[in-house]
């Protein structure tokens, strides 16, 4: 994929996993701090906040022009949280 369009939380991590960006609809912190985390948290909106007429489109429009350069930040920081290490080190802090 170039990138995805997607409202649960694990689509998220699977993307971004994969290198992949993603504009995300959510109703949780945990979406705005993992898309904060990967420097993407101007493509995440809030539905509790309602949707806003016409930025959605505006937000998917910037996506498609930057697809590649925000493919590059996610690359980045997936190397840096994997750096020498394994799945598991990442999710039990060894």
């Amino acid at each position: 994929f170039d990138f995805i369009i997607g409202c649960r939380y694990h689509s998220l991590v699977h993307s971004y996993r994969n290198r992949i960006p993603c504009l995300a609809i959510g109703w949780a912190t945990k979406y705005f701090e993992l898309m904060r985390d990967f420097q993407q948290s101007e493509y995440f909106f809030d539905c509790r906040a309602g949707l806003p007429d016409g930025e959605i489109e505006s937000t998917l429009a910037k996506m498609i022009e930057n697809c590649l350069q925000e493919k590059k930040k996610i690359s980045s920081k997936m190397d840096d949280i994997l750096k020498g290490k394994n799945v598991f080190d990442v999710i039990f802090g060894n």
